[in-house]
């Protein structure tokens, strides 16, 4: 989940992360809305940055693809995720590294990062980060990433039905801290992520080499709103605390 080599404080998380698939946000809103932006995976090899336990790595499986590879820097998730991959029987390669290192495992058709973008602590680090995705991807592949949005809720317990806080300011700027507290762990996870505008996004992967650039929102399932309600998801579609990004590399 982070670029962060020297705090693995994911460690302890890998197989509580892991169960994070069954919560409502994640298995009827998240994971939906990227599966449906990653597209037919048939054949493709994909490279997962971020891949923690290796969710979102075993869903493309079971979607078709035919080579796939994950980077994550913490040591304690991979562990999990190889567990995960061997016990289902999959071939998964495995790396304990960035998002900026990935061009090291090119080329491949697709590059997902769920959740990594926010950790760029500078507008360097988000190129860098932006370029490893490039320099991984094939000519015409393409970039799947969830990050912040620029625009989320500043108000603390907006997202607190969904199994979390944020605590940010609604200054205008790039680079504002945002504290996000899961309290679905036991004890809670408690992460910095950094908010940083569209157009820093767009000019950091203009920047890298990527085009077709768009934003989607999340949107939950019919499944999930005949078992939640409209009234439970309705706050979330308002100001989702994430969107998709979508890049092809040029």
């Amino acid at each position: 989940m982070t670029e962060s080599f020297d705090d693995d404080q994911f460690a302890a998380h890998g197989d509580s992360y892991d169960t994070s698939e069954q919560w409502p946000l994640r298995q009827h809103c998240e994971a939906p809305s990227l599966l449906t932006a990653a597209g037919d995976l048939t054949g493709l090899s994909v490279l997962d940055a971020g891949c923690g336990s290796g969710f979102y790595l075993r869903r493309f499986a079971r979607m078709g693809a035919s080579r796939l590879i994950g980077l994550d820097p913490s040591e304690g998730m991979l562990e999990v995720a190889r567990a995960r991959a061997a016990a289902a029987g999959l071939d998964i390669t495995f790396a304990r590294t960035g998002l900026s290192q990935a061009g090291r495992f090119g080329p491949v058709d697709l590059v997902t990062a769920v959740y990594v973008l926010p950790y760029a602590e500078s507008l360097h680090d988000l190129g860098d980060m932006c370029l490893g995705a490039a320099r991984a991807l094939r000519p015409g592949g393409r970039f799947v990433a969830a990050a912040f949005n620029p625009g989320c809720a500043t108000d603390p317990e907006w997202y607190r039905p969904y199994g979390f806080t944020i605590e940010t300011t609604n200054e205008d700027r790039d680079g504002v801290p945002a504290v996000l507290t899961s309290h679905l762990f036991d004890p809670p996870l408690r992460v910095t992520g950094y908010r940083w505008s569209a157009e820093s996004h767009e000019t950091a992967l203009g920047e890298a080499g990527f085009d077709e650039i768009k934003w989607v929102a999340p949107r939950p399932t019919a499944a999930g709103i005949a078992e939640h309600g409209l009234g439970f998801w309705e706050p979330y579609t308002t100001c989702p605390h994430s969107l998709i990004i979508t890049a092809r590399r040029s």
